[in-house]
């Protein structure tokens, strides 16, 4: 759920971007150049409909983006060229797994049941120009860190231990096991998980948490989904300088990774309540 509430959240939803009058994405370059930009944005997203405006384009590029890196812990897309390679034709994902850049190449290792699709290679090589990479901020992990939320959210996970589904598979019912005991504390230990991120886990609740802990925690995710959003445009518009595209996208509107810290700040000092530190951080 984790990669899903920060691809949901990272933008506004179309309506209020037309709505506002402080949200703005702007696109600056000569008009073919902004028209290629955008195709190759388009082409990231999984909604391939003719019918999204260039707004739409930009946001959900940076949503399929930021599913990719908090799933994965990186992103990564095969640049796939045209008119001998003077042109670049489309932008297409890939699995970060079993993968490892070597000399100038990214090495691939295609996994056993996968090797039908690629003429039974085991190993695929792309040259580094081919590739674009995007690594989750250092900040939030990096992509070792976020692997090793994602198995330990994984692990911790389940409605129910396995061996009370073992139980109940051949009807032996366990009177004395504490289903209670055991979704608290399995839900303690994937908040600890993502503390880092601080997400809530769609969970406002305050059973077994204070107040001021589940404020910190919805600021803190606030700021995670701006560094995030923050690096994306980032990393794009460094794409868009290396394949010769002279098109430049800023987000303006929007509160800064910096300016969310120093929200939370002063909502820990209590220059401001909660209301108002979600208010300025509020993107919707």
């Amino acid at each position: 759920m984790l990669a899903e509430d920060v691809s949901s959240g990272i933008m506004p939803v179309i309506s209020a971007y037309r709505e506002s009058n402080e949200f703005k994405i702007i696109v600056e370059g000569e008009k073919e150049s902004i028209k290629l930009a955008l195709a190759l944005l388009a082409s990231i997203s999984r909604d391939a409909s003719d019918k999204l405006s260039w707004e739409e384009v930009i946001s959900e590029s940076i949503r399929e983006i930021s599913y990719e890196m908090v799933y994965h812990g990186r992103a990564t897309f095969e640049l796939i060229w045209v008119d001998q390679d003077k042109l670049i034709g489309r932008i297409s994902s890939f699995p970060s797994v079993y993968l490892a850049k070597i000399h100038g190449f990214y090495l691939q290792l295609v996994p056993k049941p996968d090797r039908v699709l690629y003429e039974n290679r085991r190993i695929i090589l792309l040259p580094e120009k081919d590739v674009w990479s995007i690594d989750l901020p250092k900040a939030l992990g990096g992509p070792k860190g976020q692997k090793k939320i994602v198995r330990r959210m994984q692990k911790h996970g389940s409605v129910c231990p396995d061996f009370l589904i073992d139980d109940m598979r051949v009807e032996n019912n366990r009177i004395h096991f504490d289903n209670e005991l055991y979704w608290r504390t399995r839900d303690i230990e994937q908040w600890r998980i993502t503390r880092r991120w601080g997400w809530h886990h769609r969970d406002c609740n305050i059973k077994d948490r204070t107040e001021i802990f589940l404020f910190y925690r919805i600021i803190t995710f606030k700021w995670a989904l701006a560094l995030l959003r923050e690096k994306i445009i980032n990393e794009i518009n460094k794409l868009l300088k290396r394949i010769e595209i002279d098109v430049a996208i800023t987000l303006e509107g929007l509160p800064s990774s910096t300016q969310v810290i120093g929200i939370r700040k002063r909502m820990m000092n209590g220059d401001i309540d909660f209301l108002e530190a979600s208010r300025l951080t509020d993107i919707r």
